[in-house]
Formats: structure tokens, C-alpha cells, sequence
């Protein structure tokens, strides 16, 4: 039988695609010039350009940001945005716009977030419809509207990744399965430093 629309995945795609460019605001319909404000976006999207710049120049003094001069290693002194920082790095490289780098990232972390929320429901539940929706929910919230403005808090794509390999795991007790669990739950903790304490626990 024909799969309904609301349980294809270019729906979903679509859906999540849509709804982060109007979550962003002005930003996400003017990526390349415009943040929601001059404080934390600012910072972000040199931190994202930073890295980027490192990557391919200097990986092993990616810490020695030339911010908070003479202190060394001050990247250490906030989010280092690294996995955040290899997603959007093409987008560094190819324009040399921070800005649309961290507007991309933003895009992205609202985008996965409500993608692997889904992928998580259709694991355990395999109800299509429940899963559309609770990538909505997930991604797509007061908390998320409020922190819009901070990449590292939006990207909450790994904890439902996390728990997918935990049910294979509980399943099937596998090394792969161990090994994506723990991986996962290492990329949200390198997401940001809040997440980091929060997986931990």
C-alpha cells in the first residue's frame, strides 16, 4: 500500500526544513547578513570561523583563539562549537561569511533535531504519524524558540540518537550498538558544555 503523506520521509524533510527558516526569524530568510542580536550570535559565529580557519591550518592550536589575548587556549574558556563547527566548515571555506556559517548551523541543529526525534519514535513505535509529530515537538518549542540565538543549545539532534542504540543495545547486546550509544552521547556532550554535564548524569 501507498505510504501516507504525512509518513514520507521528503514530507518530513521538507516539514522540519520549513519550520527551522521561520523558528530563525529574519535570520533564516536573510542567512548571510543578518543574526537575532549582537551578543551571542556574534560570538558564536567566530568561534565556528575560528575553528574552520584551524582545521585546516593550525588542528592542534584549534584551543589558542586569538581571543581573550595574551591568555592561551581561550577557546577552552566557552563552547568550543565543534561538532557544530565540522557541519558548517564547507560553508566557511567556500564563502568566508561567519555569519551564514552560523545561521547554517542553526538551520541544521533544528533540522536534525526534529529528524532523529523522529527516527527515534519510528524505532520504537514505528507509527509514522507519531513520529512526524514528535520531531515537531522536540525541535520546535518555547525552549527552542528562546535559545534560537545559541547554536550549542539547539543541538539536541544526539540524545535521540543515543537512545536508539540503547534499544538495539537492550535488543541485541552488540559492540556496534555500545559503540553508538557511546558516541552519540559524546557528540552532545562536545555539543556544548551544558549538554556535556547533562549526559554525564
Amino acid at each position: 500500500p501507498p505510504v501516507p503523506l504525512l509518513e514520507r520521509p521528503l514530507f518530513a524533510g521538507l516539514l522540519y526544513s520549513g519550520l527551522s527558516v521561520l523558528w530563525m526569524g529574519k535570520s533564516g530568510l536573510h542567512p548571510s547578513d543578518t543574526v537575532s542580536d549582537v551578543g551571542d550570535p556574534l560570538h558564536l559565529a567566530y568561534i565556528l570561523a575560528w575553528n574552520a580557519h584551524q582545521f585546516v591550518t593550525s588542528p592542534f592550536q584549534l584551543f589558542d583563539a586569538n581571543s581573550f589575548y595574551p591568555w592561551r587556549q581561550s577557546l577552552s574558556f566557552a563552547d568550543h562549537l565543534v561538532p557544530e563547527s565540522i557541519m558548517v566548515a564547507p560553508v566557511q571555506w567556500a564563502t568566508g561569511n561567519p555569519i551564514l556559517g552560523y545561521n547554517v548551523a542553526v538551520f541544521l541543529g533544528l533540522v536534525m533535531s526534529a529528524w532523529f526525534m523522529r527516527w527515534l519514535i519510528l524505532e520504537t513505535t514505528g507509527n509514522g504519524k507519531a513520529a512526524l509529530l514528535a520531531g515537531l515537538v522536540y525541535a520546535f518549542n518555547g525552549f527552542t524558540l528562546v535559545e534560537a540565538n545559541r547554536v550549542q543549545v539547539i543541538h539536541l539532534q544526539w540524545w535521540p540518537v543515543a537512545l536508539v542504540f540503547l534499544g538495539r543495545f537492550a535488543a541485541e547486546p552488540l559492540f556496534k550498538w555500545a559503540m553508538g550509544f557511546g558516541a552519540a552521547l559524546a557528540l552532545q556532550g562536545l555539543s556544548g558544555s551544558y549538554y556535556l554535564a547533562f549526559s554525564a548524569l
